[in-house]
């Protein structure tokens, strides 16, 4: 493939992103939970995956990729994710549902689609993305140039909102830690 090209489907998947109607999301994302389905070889909640990249209460989502035809083949989501840093809440981008068609394996696919959502993350001022990968794309994270910054020791996620049953549970279950 020439570099020419390569630069063209950048620059079509840009703008097709950009024009992005709500409609067209729901279905990308419909798109998306498939590929999850086929690449890891089990169901997925819709709702999850609507909280990620639809109804995200932390901000916009954006979404990179790849496809044959009408077939999705690869697929990177940036999604905001809310941290706290001691006393300080910290917007970050969470690189997740990272994947490729097992038939499409060893194309370069994922590693054009890590390129433009790293660029899209320079270009909207976010210092750095996380993520939790899988050995593969951790290997492919390193071939890539990320950098390798740590494990977290303790992830702390809100079950529910204050009076909740999972609030109540949350609060009984700290008592016996």
């Amino acid at each position: 493939k020439s570099l020419q090209a390569t630069a063209n489907r950048k620059a079509q998947a840009m703008r097709e992103a950009a024009r992005a109607q709500p409609q067209d999301v729901e279905a990308q994302v419909a798109a998306a939970r498939d590929l999850f389905e086929r690449v890891f070889g089990g169901p997925t909640s819709p709702q999850g995956w609507r909280r990620k990249y639809v109804e995200n209460p932390v901000g916009a989502a954006v979404a990179f990729a790849a496809r044959d035809g009408d077939r999705l083949v690869g697929f990177v989501g940036l999604h905001p994710s809310a941290f706290w840093v001691g006393a300080e809440r910290v917007t970050l981008y969470q690189a997740g549902d990272v994947m490729t068609d097992p038939a499409y394996r060893r194309r370069g696919i994922l590693t054009e689609l890590k390129v433009l959502a790293a660029e899209w993350l320079r270009g909207h001022g976010a210092p750095f993305a996380i993520s939790f990968p899988s050995a593969a794309v951790h290997e492919l994270h390193k071939k890539t140039g990320h950098t390798f910054v740590g494990r977290l020791r303790r992830w702390v996620k809100p079950l529910a909102a204050a009076g909740s049953p999972g609030r109540r549970l949350a609060a009984a279950l700290s008592g016996l830690a």
